[in-house]
């Protein structure tokens, strides 16, 4: 649920910094001081985009900033770091609240 919710915003920001929307979208955990997720999707679309993974991780990691529920959207050797706000994580324990209440 919170991978997928992560996913989704990559999604989102790939297609109006990249142009892209058809590439599946890793989500992996770094160390906790260079954010709460990672993703290594910039890699996969060298080929495509025919630049370099830092640059195109800059590029997403740039729309990545603008979002509502993201603090910080780093590129990093062509990884892009984030931290998500307290809004999100509030966000998603509502949601897993919510669907413990309706289980009951």
């Amino acid at each position: 649920m919170i991978v997928t919710s992560v996913q989704k915003m990559v999604a989102d920001c790939l297609k109006s910094s990249v142009g892209v929307t058809d590439v599946d979208i890793e989500i992996r955990y770094p160390e906790p001081k260079y954010g709460d997720f990672a993703t290594p999707v910039a890699f996969e679309l060298v080929k495509r985009l025919k630049q370099p993974p830092l640059e195109i991780a800059k590029k997403i990691a740039a729309e990545l900033a603008k979002a509502e529920l993201v603090e910080t959207a780093i590129a990093a050797g062509g990884y892009i770091n984030l931290r998500l706000t307290q809004k999100f994580w509030l966000q998603q324990l509502h949601t897993i609240k919510s669907g413990y209440a309706a289980s009951d």
